[in-house]
């Protein structure tokens, strides 16, 4: 029997899904109708939408949407105005997931609508927006506690094509765009209204009947969509980073996909090995592959006139043998189905190319230098620059173009190149002396000597004579000579004259020359060089030089030492090497290729370097789900975390158990979409506790890899918690929480450090982990801890020890002990009564505090300003308060530029936004917090703002309770603080709006950055503890 109740909602859409559609794809329009005024519903449920004409401001008719060329296939086109009305409508409340998902091309940066059943009933994606910014994309859900205005961070107006998806998960939402998550944003449990709500493509919708007018889109639509649209879904479920993957790709889910060379690709190694992602339902596989599409494409396994089906196998990998260079392969991956039905679903063909014997060596790599020049336009880098030369490389007779020696050059005539490096060289192509006088001077070289040399010191002359062929003297002309270099290792290569084509005029004369290469050094690095980021458990890759029968491979994090050959070495045979790397280090390394059979036996690589990932996830809480064990994807948190549940000893319970409500929380998270709560209860048990087997968990048994220092944990605790002692375990080993007990009474998310190597217990073959509370006292208590995070680093521990700011750079303090006075000494005191509605005075969190009642109640510090700029550079500075609230939203302290001054620029407000902090200026953008503090007790707001400061960490930073808050917004936009309206707390300054509701005591302005020890001094903090990473 479960222990818990499952998560369900009980409710009604109106979608008509018919019998054989997909359970989670709602509604799928592709755009590739290319005509008419339908756009056709492919997802079988028989939601099409109807193309109409719309309304521009002032009532005039605009046009109905277009058919255009799109991402996949064809697109709309909203530019020329018009909708899309679908036949498809929401009744419900209680709903719990949705996706929406589209490909959109615009450049512009205003409020223009993808998709809406209308924000305040259902929800609505879009650019620009009630929760985005210029150029972002916003994602509207009205959820059951309200509507949930929400904006990406990346912008889309760039004029090229990106994919938007909005996905609403149990309470959370988060944007992707082009497959990336945005900072996640949480409200609710669920969402819709229950009233009806028919939906729009390309303009907002209220309507609550097929194509029905409502106020506020009737007789004008406007922000009508300025762009294209293409391949957009609903689905009914909260798709996956990876799901949403598949749908950027386009690809139906019993198809092959990500072909390995990527489709067309070019310069493909001749022994490449073939791969793919199998399809979601393949057992086995069936290989088409050969050198015409035609034959690929037609042929079946048992219709195969000239033998590329290769036959059915069980890997997702195909080796082709040594291939052809420059041959054009096509191949094709059907994927079979496994008993009883061993259904067969036709892949693409996808084809490459190749690469050639030799490469050209690119003009950058080139430095040329000559005798002589006849003027300067004429001078010998006209000979690798490609100017005269066409898309068709053919040549002008534009004597600027190329090179000409002096005819008062003392010696012979000589032209020089030099390579950015030695290379093994195949071939050189002359393109001869073209101007339009060459058919009768002859300036062209005909006779000349080649050398070679590694060092530009000693050289070595390449064959004889050579000969090259005279230029035509017009434009067209080709390159009609070409030069064996026989695979000479050199880095420069010189050119004598010996003779001119005219022969009485002693000048010499090329227009361009091309040189080739043997690729023989290491090339590609996987990771890419630079990757940041990068697995511990990484092999590394390459791709292998050209006749190399072994490659050394120098691995440091000395970059000297990699450079100068010094480093250790490892010889490996194949083009892999798998280092043993520590977290957050950057290493550097080189693969020189070697092959003693040929001369020079060693080519030696290029320096490239990565940096490994930060630190091991043991547990981020995101991969659990709501799903019933025994049900297929069933991944309950306490199946996995073993609790107390029913155990008289234990007093543990993870999870929540409400009946109907899910198990995770999904509204406070450290990072990700979700956390989990940790009940105590040690009122009868001694203790409360959870235990995980690591073969459960994230991360592997093995702990004294990759430098590994400390094991850590994210937990957010709560003010009616009952203070008990926190304790991790390690294979049974305990060891207790260092900081104050107190802590599990703080809201706001904290670290704790627990160095493994003091805690005594073997750590290369960690099998289990227990976290639990134990009990303080004879009675213990009760409470709920939030946990994420749990991950392994490198750092040595660092603490903050909690300091007193004193008063330097204070510049305005308000106590409110009966008073609105300033007791920082500077005599920035409040007004407030007769002018104003009267706050009043109740008890505080330090003394008094002034209790606000939302409506038109506030203080003004008259006549003081607040910091701002000067000369357009804004100062630091820093606002801290305590705040006891309910409501969601209210301004806390605010100053600056009020609404339609003259003197122009920026208001700056700290205040409430959806519950958590937020702090904006008139500059076009804000930085949220994602921490709630509505929940009427107190808690400490700080903001800290660095000189000439934009809205992204770590120039703006804001804290909750002491603790640096996770942001959900933020902008490149700077401060310009405007000296205009005074400073208001309780309301924002600038437009005389958004009253506070609730209590604030100890408001501070100073002109400075506080330190993190400052700020948890002043949000009661008096013991150190662990500084997050």
């Amino acid at each position: 029997m479960c222990k818990k109740l499952i998560w369900l909602a009980c409710s009604v859409v109106v979608l008509a899904l018919a019998s054989n559609a997909s359970a989670d794809l709602v509604s799928h329009w592709k755009f590739d109708d290319g005509g008419g005024n339908t756009a056709i519903d492919s997802s079988g449920n028989d939601h099409h939408g109807t193309l109409f004409t719309g309304r521009e401001p002032g009532g005039t008719l605009s046009h109905n949407p277009t058919w255009v060329k799109g991402k996949f296939g064809g697109a709309i086109n909203f530019e020329a105005g018009g909708y899309v009305a679908i036949d498809m409508s929401y009744k419900a409340t209680g709903l719990k997931e949705v996706s929406v998902a589209a490909w959109i091309r615009t450049s512009n940066a205003g409020w223009q609508y993808i998709i809406s059943f209308d924000r305040n009933e259902y929800y609505r994606l879009e650019v620009n927006g009630s929760g985005a910014g210029p150029g972002q994309i916003g994602w509207d859900v009205f959820t059951d506690a309200g509507q949930l205005n929400y904006g990406s961070v990346t912008r889309v107006d760039d004029g090229e094509w990106h994919h938007a998806c909005g996905v609403f998960d149990n309470g959370t939402a988060t944007i992707y765009i082009d497959g990336s998550p945005e900072p996640s944003k949480s409200m609710g449990r669920t969402y819709g209204s229950g009233n009806i709500r028919y939906g729009f493509i390309g303009k907002n919708s209220e309507a609550n009947g097929f194509n029905s007018p409502t106020p506020s889109n009737n007789p004008v639509d406007g922000d009508i969509l300025d762009g294209d649209l293409d391949d957009l879904r609903i689905y009914d479920n909260a798709l996956t980073e990876k799901e949403i993957a598949q749908v950027i790709r386009g690809i139906p889910p019993g198809l092959a996909s990500e072909p390995n060379p990527v489709k067309e690709a070019t310069n493909v190694p001749r022994d490449v090995v073939l791969g793919w992602l199998p399809g979601e339902f393949a057992s086995q596989h069936d290989v088409y592959f050969g050198t015409r599409f035609e034959d690929v494409n037609n042929a079946t396994a048992m219709v195969d006139p000239v033998g590329v089906y290769k036959g059915r196998q069980y890997l997702s990998g195909y080796v082709g043998g040594t291939l052809d260079f420059e041959q054009t392969y096509y191949w094709r991956i059907d994927e079979v189905n496994a008993a009883p039905d061993y259904t067969v679903f036709k892949g693409d063909v996808w084809s490459f190319t190749v690469e050639p014997f030799a490469t050209p060596i690119p003009s950058e790599g080139i430095t040329v230098t000559a005798s002589s020049a006849n003027r300067a336009d004429e001078g010998c880098e006209n000979t690798i620059d490609g100017s005269g030369l066409g898309d068709d490389d053919l040549h002008s007779s534009e004597n600027t173009a190329m090179w000409l020696s002096s005819i008062i050059d003392p010696d012979t005539a000589w032209i020089q190149y030099e390579f950015d490096r030695t290379r093994k060289l195949h071939q050189m192509l002359v393109w001869n002396y073209n101007s339009s006088v060459e058919p009768v001077v002859g300036f062209g070289i005909k006779e000349a000597t080649i050398e070679y040399s590694v060092d530009g010191a000693n050289w070595s002359i390449l064959g004889t004579t050579h000969e090259f062929a005279k230029g035509i003297g017009v434009a067209g002309y080709g390159p009609n000579t070409t030069v064996d270099l026989s695979g000479v290792a050199a880095k420069y290569v010189r050119i004598t004259a010996n003779s001119n084509w005219g022969g009485f005029v002693h000048q010499y004369g090329l227009s361009e020359v091309r040189f080739f290469y043997v690729p023989v050094w290491a090339a590609e690095p996987s990771p890419n060089s630079g990757a940041i980021g990068v697995d511990v458990d990484v092999t590394l890759g390459f791709r292998a030089g050209r006749e190399a029968a072994e490659h050394n491979v120098y691995f440091s994090t000395d970059e000297q030492a990699v450079i100068d050959g010094t480093a250790p070495v490892t010889t490996v045979t194949e083009a892999g090497y798998s280092p043993s790397l520590d977290l957050n280090s950057t290493y550097y390394w080189r693969v020189d290729e070697v092959n003693d059979a040929e001369t020079p036996t060693t080519w030696q690589g290029d320096i490239w370097d990565l940096s490994t990932q930060e630190y091991l996830s043991v547990d981020d809480f995101e991969a659990y789900n709501e799903i019933p064990v025994g049900e297929e994807g069933s991944n309950l948190v306490y199946e996995t975390w073993i609790d107390g549940f029913g155990v008289t000893t234990n007093g543990s319970t993870i999870g929540y158990t409400e009946a109907f409500q899910p198990s995770m929380e999904k509204f406070l998270a450290f990072d990700g979409k979700q956390s989990v709560p940790l009940f105590y209860d040690n009122t009868a048990a001694a203790y409360s506790e959870v235990t995980a087997s690591i073969t459960d968990l994230e991360v592997g048994r093995d702990w004294t890899k990759h430098g590994i220092k400390a094991l850590t944990l994210r937990f957010s605790g709560d003010p009616t918690n009952t203070a008990q002692r926190m304790y991790v375990k390690i294979n049974g080993t305990k060891v207790t929480y260092d900081g104050s007990a107190e802590a599990i009474k703080q809201a706001g998310w904290q670290m704790w450090y627990i160095d493994l190597a003091s805690m005594g217990v073997s750590l290369s073959n960690v099998t289990e982990l227990s976290i639990g509370f134990e009990r303080i006292g004879a009675f213990g208590g009760q409470g709920v801890v939030l946990l994420d995070g749990i991950r392994l680093y490198s750092y040595d521990r660092q603490v903050i020890t909690p300091v007193d700011p004193g008063t330097t750079g204070l510049q305005a303090h308000y106590e409110f002990e009966g008073t609105t006075n300033d007791s920082s000494g500077n005599s920035r005191h409040g007004t407030h009564g007769a002018a104003m509605s009267n706050p009043g005075f109740e008890a505080g969190r330090i003394g008094q505090a002034i209790s606000f009642g939302g409506l038109n109640d506030y203080v003004n510090i008259d006549g003081y300003k607040g910091i701002t700029a000067t000369n357009d550079l804004q100062p630091a500075f820093s606002v801290t308060c305590w705040v006891k609230t309910t409501a969601a939203e209210g301004d806390m302290v605010s100053w600056g530029s009020s609404e339609g001054s003259p003197a122009g620029g920026q208001y700056c407000t700290f205040r409430l936004n959806q519950a958590a902090l937020l702090v904006e200026h008139g500059g076009g953008s804000s930085l949220g917090g994602s921490t709630p503090v509505n929940d009427g007790e107190w808690h400490h707001a700080a903001l800290t703002v660095v000189e000439g400061g934009n809205l992204r960490v770590p120039n703006t930073i804001v804290y909750v309770d002491g603790q640096q808050d996770m942001v959900l917004s933020g902008s490149s936009s700077i401060y310009n603080l405007t000296p205009d309206a005074d400073v208001n707390i309780g309301r924002r300054a600038s437009h005389r709006d958004r009253y506070f509701d609730g209590s604030l005591d100890d408001v501070r302005i100073y002109n400075r950055v506080l330190s993190k020890e400052e700020i948890a001094w002043l949000a009661g903090w008096t013991e150190p503890f662990d500084k997050p990473f």
